[in-house]
């Protein structure tokens, strides 16, 4: 019996050690993990956000943004977004599928530009009016370019603004240029603006 419970500690106590030391080396793994640039650029820019708006205006910038990530990601999320391709849709299902889009992206492109108004800090009121124009010119043109952008800059401002804790961060926002990050996508969302701006 003594040499039972002598075991039966003896087993415990092992078992105790690797969990510890799996928790330890886990939770060691996930601090150097959470160190990319996704991280880095969410906790920065929130911390430089607090006065930037006022207190009203500041939840209605946080719910627009946050809403219009939600209905991005159900119109390009899971390979949607091929649906608003030509390459891969004939001609009819091809507009009606922007059809059945265009009031949404057109209602959050409105509500953006409105949002974009209250904000002081220059370079995310910028982020947050290249959403409005992509959103804009993907429902006035049936642009797929501007449509897969306007969800990567409105993703990266939910991740930045309302420090969404997200798997992916596109650096699509000059936010992140701020904030000494990578932005290598942010380029080409400016060069679509400019096409928006020469097209109106």
């Amino acid at each position: 019996m003594k040499w039972f419970i002598i075991t039966s500690a003896a087993a415990a106590i092992i078992v105790l050690s690797a969990a510890g030391f799996f928790v330890v080396h886990f939770m060691d793994n996930t601090t150097k993990k959470s160190d990319g640039g996704m991280m880095k650029a969410s906790e920065s820019v929130v911390q430089f956000k607090e006065n930037q708006v006022g207190p009203e205006e500041d939840m209605f910038v946080e719910e627009t943004i946050s809403e219009a990530h939600v209905l991005l990601n159900d119109i390009t999320g899971y390979g949607d977004h091929t649906k608003y391709s030509k390459v891969n849709n004939n001609i009819d299902a091809y507009e009606e599928n922007w059809e059945d889009i265009s009031l949404h992206l057109e209602k959050y492109s409105t509500l953006a530009l409105e949002a974009a108004e209250t904000i002081e800090d220059a370079t995310l009121r910028k982020d947050v009016e290249n959403f409005a124009a992509l959103a804009w010119y993907a429902q006035e043109t049936y642009n797929y370019d501007a449509l897969l952008y306007s969800h990567r800059v409105i993703h990266d401002l939910d991740v930045a603004f309302n420090n969404e804790n997200k798997a992916r961060f596109w650096n699509s926002v000059n936010i992140a240029l701020d904030e000494g990050e990578s932005t290598n996508n942010s380029e080409k969302v400016e060069e679509i603006v400019e096409k928006v701006e020469m097209d109106q």
